[in-house]
């Protein structure tokens, strides 16, 4: 399995595995763990240009395309009609890689970024995301810890065994340095943004953590100032 640095040595927000060159038709599934970071990653690949579904879906704060999550021959069959209709498209879904095993075969020149976020932030935001929406019986720590792990095992597992390029992107890295993850992450799929797209790229990154609410045409309803300043006190937003 290769690797491939953007800096040797500099604490940069992504590693490349896989390194392969980019192609005209490629298909970008968004994954990590749940609560684990892919709906940043996510707002920041749409703002690059990316099509990851409908307006509706990436107005729902999560960025998730509910298309892809339905029965298997109904995935393939949207998977089919979105490989007619564009040559660059993606989805986003934080456990993609149990999909991706049923689902690879018919992805072209698949591009898989794959998010990672401290996992005692993960676990915090699955037990505050059960109480917030009252959800029994409560999940405990024990259990979400293990849950996390075994998802973890089950990515590197998978990751070990393809030859697909991969964008490890440490969650924690890209919000504190938003500029360098956006320009890595445009390197990776092959894209040459202007100024502007990448500074809507870095707006969708919210440096408190959470979610920013976008409108129907997905673009930011809520716009939070630029990371290195200090975010004005608001009501807070559910947690990611």
């Amino acid at each position: 399995m290769a690797y491939e640095f953007f800096q040797y040595g500099q604490p940069h927000p992504c590693l490349v595995v896989n390194p392969e060159p980019q192609l005209p038709t490629m298909t970008i599934p968004i994954a990590g763990v749940p609560r684990g970071g892919t709906t940043m990653v996510a707002a920041a690949v749409h703002a690059l240009g990316v099509d990851l579904g409908p307006a509706k879906d990436m107005g729902a704060f999560t960025f998730e395309d509910q298309s892809m999550n339905g029965e298997l021959h109904t995935r393939l069959s949207y998977i089919k009609r979105r490989n007619t209709e564009r040559q660059v498209w993606g989805w986003k879904d934080p456990t993609a890689i149990v999909s991706m095993r049923e689902l690879f075969f018919a992805l072209r020149n698949p591009r898989l970024i794959l998010v990672f976020r401290d996992m005692m932030a993960s676990i915090d935001s699955e037990m505050r995301f059960d109480e917030h929406n009252s959800i029994e019986p409560r999940r405990t720590f024990t259990d979400l810890a293990e849950a996390t792990t075994n998802w973890w095992a089950s990515n590197m597992e998978f990751i070990s065994r393809t030859t697909f390029p991969t964008l490890l992107v440490s969650y924690e890295r890209a919000l504190q340095h938003p500029e360098t993850f956006v320009n890595q992450l445009a390197a990776f799929l092959g894209l040459t943004p202007t100024q502007e797209q990448v500074q809507e790229a870095m707006t969708r990154i919210n440096p408190r953590g959470g979610y920013l609410k976008m409108d129907e045409q997905g673009q930011p309803i809520r716009v939070l100032e630029p990371p290195t300043e200090t975010v004005p006190e608001t009501q807070p937003l559910p947690a990611e």
